[in-house]
């Protein structure tokens, strides 16, 4: 998830915060899943012990479609847990998946999740979009909106216990 006008407000940094231990920010930017795959390398020189795998309307964006969108986070997911990583997916709903048909109600990375066997986390924005308090414009995520996301992953990443390798 992309920092709003705060960029020491990133949802790495403050996940760090949350659970005591640094979080390395891999954001490509604005890239694909393919370019990912790509970068499967880079990944395994900093031997993270758990990966978040956080996606958006973005990302599907430089995709054909569907299937291939989650086809290959399928692939990218199974690598890293072929590396001995801990694999978190973060579901972000958003209304441009429901404009194109796209997971509606969770259920492509419910299946993501159980197929590859990651951590899967539902709606990290519940509580976040729509919120005054916790966003710049309704929709992005203020400092606190981030900082409120982070505590809700921390607290779930609690219950399952950090893995290690």
């Amino acid at each position: 998830m992309r920092p709003g006008p705060d960029r020491n407000a990133s949802l790495p940094l403050l996940l760090g915060q949350h659970v005591g231990r640094p979080v390395l920010d891999l954001n490509l930017g604005v890239t694909t899943s393919v370019k990912l795959l790509q970068r499967i390398g880079d990944l395994e020189k900093s031997y993270p012990s758990v990966v978040i795998v956080c996606l958006g309307p973005v990302d599907l964006g430089y995709l054909k479609g569907t299937r291939e969108f989650f086809d290959e986070m399928r692939q990218i997911i199974l690598s890293m847990e072929s590396l001995g990583v801990f694999v978190v997916v973060l579901e972000v709903p958003d209304d441009e998946f429901a404009r194109v048909g796209v997971d509606e109600d969770g259920q492509h990375f419910r299946e993501l999740a159980r197929s590859t066997k990651a951590f899967f986390i539902p709606n990290v924005l519940e509580g976040v979009i729509g919120s005054r308090e916790f966003t710049v414009d309704y929709r992005r995520p203020n400092a606190k909106g981030y900082d409120y996301i982070a505590y809700r992953v921390a607290r779930r990443l609690e219950s399952v216990a950090w893995k290690t390798r």
